[in-house]
């Protein structure tokens, strides 16, 4: 029930009391809106005789010490409830002098309130102005308004440095919602000493996962529109082809064209040297993207290939509120020669706190969940690399490989690298040694010198001249241990070329996939490995050598993997479930603090305490 009211030129004060049985006094100050800065002495005279006004009634008011304030607008419809709710944010703690409500557009009452299920009941804020519940012990120990100050909101500003400089500190409460029909601009002085308690706040405040963690929330629900914006980040992509360049490539095209007909933009984020080198501006346009500006966030963010650093994890937490990393394999964690030492801190980072993973095998998605068991409860797809060869070369270089006649004598390609989990070291001296009148060539590098080894460096080819070596060689030997898929094995098949690769559970997933066809034959031992080879040296001799080209009725294609992916994004999108992006932020936000911990170290300005900053202001 209302008390009392009394109606002034320029405030409206009015005292009610509230709750279940009338147990809470407030004392509501209505300003008119919006609250501005007064510029001339007419305006000033004016404004010091309504403030000196508003003080008198705070005089009285604060002698009940269980009374609360209410600064609000005219206008801006509070109900008993709000009120009701930020004043036992405040009872939660003797030090909360100050609550404000959450703010929220005509549109935006739904979207705001689902926000608010996603945060604490209550959080840390700087008073940057009304709408703001007080105590009245904060004015009485205080003090009450400042008359000099330029405007309401900054005796407000005043008032709340006053008492937190004595511990008293405000809360934002995101139960506590009220709607505005028009923006609320709030008037305080820009001028502060920049070593003021308030700018180091306002910083702080900034920079704190909260207010992260609401903008990203905030533009999944209210500033997205009907479009959805997918950050794809591909700055993994080499100058230079690789088993990587082919994926992130083969997939640009499909993701683009199907992720247009669910009016999702993707933006390809992709440093300069390798967009120019595979000529992605020219085949995407403005989707290509070479850094991202400070106000632009996305719905989802998705690497196309695994992590290498924090950086890389950081920088989608901090741009989407999905985050979804692509596992190509575990190789450089188990294997001790090329783990990095920051590796498996990357690693656990991204299982714990990452929305999503997309596996390039079954195989690969067993390996890293089993090292990486907190990774289980994030949703999860497999999608395959194509296992269509047709799709495994352009048509340009296939027909040129079509009409071209090879002169050269016959060989066996050997695929690998220099890396020990290539198999390179076991097999080419080996193969060498057995069969001496056999021409070999090896793609990759291998130590030492063979007669009938021709080398052939790795990623510098062009894709004529690797077609050209692939349909071209007698078959292919993949002797690899440890792989993720295995593309070499589709890039022979492509050209019906048999291919004798080491066996794993990774080879029988393929072989698997990719029934009917039947090229591809495994060896676990040595002499397996040169009893195939043998069999199809003598069946190439005899020109018996036939091959199975059928393939499954339908191949898992391009196209499947770039659906799958975007199906988990977009489950990712309908699930609503943002805990692990609040959690990530948080654990970015510690991380963090290090760096400014040590910037400290250097520059003590930073901890420099002003002891006199009242006399200042």
């Amino acid at each position: 029930m209302t008390n009392r009211e009394v109606q002034m030129p320029k405030y409206k004060y009015s005292s009610k009391l509230i709750g279940d049985d009338d147990q809470l006094l407030v004392n509501v100050i209505s300003i008119p809106y919006l609250s501005k800065d007064l510029n001339n002495a007419e305006d000033s005279d004016s404004y010091l005789h309504h403030i000196e006004g508003l003080n008198k009634f705070l005089f009285e008011a604060i002698k009940n010490p269980n009374a609360v304030i209410f600064f609000t607008f005219e206008g801006l419809e509070v109900s008993d409830e709000v009120i009701k709710t930020l004043a036992h944010a405040l009872q939660e703690d003797p030090l909360f002098g100050f609550a404000m409500p959450r703010l929220c557009g005509d549109q935006e009452l739904e979207a705001t309130k689902f926000l608010a299920t996603n945060f604490s009941s209550s959080e840390r804020r700087i008073i940057e102005g009304a709408p703001v519940l007080l105590r009245s012990s904060v004015l009485r120990d205080f003090g009450l308004l400042n008359m000099q100050a330029s405007s309401l909101d900054m005796a407000l500003v005043q008032l709340f440095l006053r008492a937190n400089r004595r511990g008293v500190s405000a809360r934002l409460v995101n139960d506590a919602i009220v709607i505005r029909h028009v923006d609320v601009v709030r008037v305080t002085d820009q001028n502060l000493a920049l070593s003021s308690d308030y700018s180091k706040g306002i910083k702080s405040q900034d920079a704190s996962p909260e207010i992260l963690f609401e903008r990203l929330l905030r533009h999944q629900f209210l500033c997205n529109g009907n479009q959805r914006h997918i950050l794809v980040d591909i700055r993994n992509l080499p100058i230079g082809f690789n088993g990587t360049a082919h994926h992130v490539l083969a997939l640009l095209g499909p993701l683009s064209r199907l992720a247009e007909l669910r009016n999702y933009k993707l933006y390809f984020w992709v440093l300069q040297e390798p967009a120019d080198f595979h000529s992605l501006s020219a085949l995407y346009g403005d989707s290509v993207i070479y850094a991202i500006p400070s106000d632009q966030i996305f719905d989802a963010s998705i690497r196309l290939s695994q992590p290498w650093s924090m950086t890389e994890l950081r920088d989608q937490a901090f741009v989407s509120a999905i985050n979804v990393f692509s596992i190509l394999d575990t190789i450089g964690w188990d294997c001790h020669y090329i783990r990095m030492p920051h590796l498996d801190g990357v690693w656990r980072t991204m299982a714990e706190y990452s929305d999503g993973f997309v596996f390039i095998s079954d195989f690969s998605a067993q390996r890293f969940l089993t090292r990486f068991p907190k990774a289980k409860s994030a949703l999860s797809v497999t999608a395959n690399c194509s296992m269509d060869p047709s799709e495994y070369w352009s048509s340009g270089a296939r027909d040129i490989v079509n009409l071209g006649v090879s002169y050269e004598k016959p060989y066996v390609l050997i695929v690998g690298n220099r890396y020990y989990h290539k198999g390179l070291a076991e097999t080419v001296p080996m193969l060498s040694t057995s069969f001496p009148a056999l021409h070999f060539k090896v793609l990759g590098e291998v130590s030492g010198n063979f007669h009938n080894v021709e080398q052939i460096a790795s990623g510098t080819q062009s894709e004529l001249d690797m077609a050209r070596l692939f349909s071209n060689c007698i078959c292919l030997v993949f002797p690899s241990f440890y792989e993720g898929f295995g593309l070499p094995i589709l890039e022979a098949l492509a050209f019906n070329k048999p291919v004798l690769a080491r066996h794993s559970e990774l080879i029988e997933e393929m072989q698997k996939n990719l029934a009917p066809v039947s090229e591809l034959k495994s060896f676990s031992t040595n002499n397996q490995l040169l009893s195939s080879l043998k069999s199809l040296l003598n069946s190439f001799d005899n020109s018996s050598l036939t091959l199975n080209s059928c393939l499954p009725a339908e191949p898992y294609r391009w196209d499947n993997s770039a659906e799958d992916i975007l199906n988990l994004l977009q489950n990712l999108i309908d699930k609503n479930d943002y805990s692990r992006c609040r959690k990530r932020l948080e654990f970015f936000y510690r991380l963090q603090m290090f760096d400014v911990e040590r910037a400290g170290w250097e520059n003590a300005k930073q901890n420099q305490v002003v002891l006199d900053i009242e006399n200042l202001e």
